[in-house]
């Protein structure tokens, strides 16, 4: 098995040619340093998001991928303010979004920006809408607080709208409330609200959940084209690897907050360096695999984050586990051994103490005979036992 050398995170800080936290060249569009966030209830502090850091830059799409409860959908909403009142918060970090850090904006400068340069899909369009105004009055509303135009020339823009996304008879579908339309409509009237002021930045929370592949397949290719013609940024957020493979640029893999692997999508789908990214992929049906051939699902259950998770996260259900993964996080470096002179050219971050090597990924597990993943420390031992 293949270890990072030691000499990765400096290499990758120090090196002209890589941009740290995988971001492209250039000024990017939004800049996310270091975020925490937490939320406080019931005598427990759950830390949700753990040190998030990534780059988005102009016209760019990252698929922000993990399971449920990695922390996905609350770094996103943590950007835009809203977080629970009284219960979640920043603590830690920042995202600078065209020169303004938006975590430390005030509340009514930060309305400027939400919904006019950035907006968001939201995960359940029939919880999202307002169920008793029209999909119409909720559309041109945004329009024009941001635009500051007449009622009709905000109606004449809503129709377009929803002309674009593919509404059928939008003239008369406007007056329609949101129970009339399928879900599959209802996701195509969220895209029209977030794109009605031409947003530098869309964020897609799950935007294909719950509905079928097929209106899956034309909700993303709607993403993809709109995405051309207006020239945003996309952050992608999903826990289906499937879902960004063509999709988005850049992939950034979440697990119990933080992130464990970052790096061109091409590259992490075909050679991913992480042992939890490896999992994801081994739990999706394949084309290129036989049609009998076994999913295998990633064993164990994440784990609570209202934990202090001194070591890796992902040790509990790691094949590849070392000793220190008990006890020290890895931190974002360079992928290692056989993968270090491409990753230095693209990019490709992994947070792992002991990276599987490409034939090991391919098996998907160990193959250096007698190796056996570490066992948990006895105080730690002692201390689940206390528990």
């Amino acid at each position: 098995m293949s270890q990072a050398p030691a000499g990765n995170a400096d290499r990758s800080a120090h090196d002209p040619t890589i941009i740290r936290g995988g971001a492209r060249p250039g000024t990017p569009l939004l800049s996310v340093r270091d975020l925490h966030v937490e939320f406080a209830g019931r005598g427990r502090v759950v830390r949700a998001v753990r040190g998030l850091s990534y780059d988005i830059g102009p016209g760019e799409t990252i698929g922000l991928v993990g399971e449920s409860g990695s922390g996905k959908s609350v770094s996103a909403l943590s950007l835009l303010g809203l977080l629970p009142k009284h219960v979640g918060k920043v603590t830690a970090g920042s995202a600078v979004f065209q020169g303004q850090d938006l975590l430390h904006l005030p509340e009514d400068k930060l309305r400027r920006i939400r919904g006019a340069r950035i907006a968001m899909i939201f995960q359940d369009p029939l919880s999202s809408l307002n169920p008793v105004l029209t999909i119409g009055r909720q559309i041109t509303e945004a329009i024009e607080t941001h635009r500051g135009v007449s009622i009709r020339e905000a109606r004449k823009r809503a129709v377009a709208l929803l002309d674009l996304v593919g509404i059928p008879a939008a003239a008369s579908r406007i007056n329609d409330y949101p129970h009339q339309f399928s879900g599959g409509m209802r996701q195509r009237a969220m895209i029209a609200m977030a794109l009605s002021c031409e947003p530098s930045l869309l964020v897609a929370d799950e935007p294909t959940t719950a509905l079928d592949v097929t209106i899956q397949a034309q909700i993303l290719e709607l993403l993809r084209r709109l995405r051309t013609e207006l020239g945003m940024a996309v952050l992608l957020i999903t826990h289906d690897l499937g879902v960004v493979a063509g999709f988005a640029d850049r992939l950034a893999v979440m697990y119990a907050g933080r992130l464990v692997e970052l790096g061109p999508a091409e590259t992490i789908l075909a050679d991913p360096a992480h042992p939890y990214t490896i999992g994801l992929l081994r739990s999706l049906p394949r084309l290129d695999r036989p049609r009998q051939a076994a999913l295998t699902p990633i064993e164990g259950s994440p784990p609570d984050l209202a934990s202090s998770l001194d070591g890796c996260p992902f040790a509990p259900r790691c094949a590849w586990r070392v000793d220190r993964g008990w006890t020290d996080a890895p931190p974002l470096v360079l992928a290692g051994g056989e993968r270090l002179a491409d990753a230095a050219l693209v990019g490709h971050e992994v947070a792992c103490h002991n990276q599987p090597t490409r034939e090991e990924a391919l098996a998907g597990l160990p193959l250096t005979p007698g190796f056996l993943p570490a066992p948990p420390p006895d105080s730690l031992v002692i201390e689940e036992e206390v528990v």
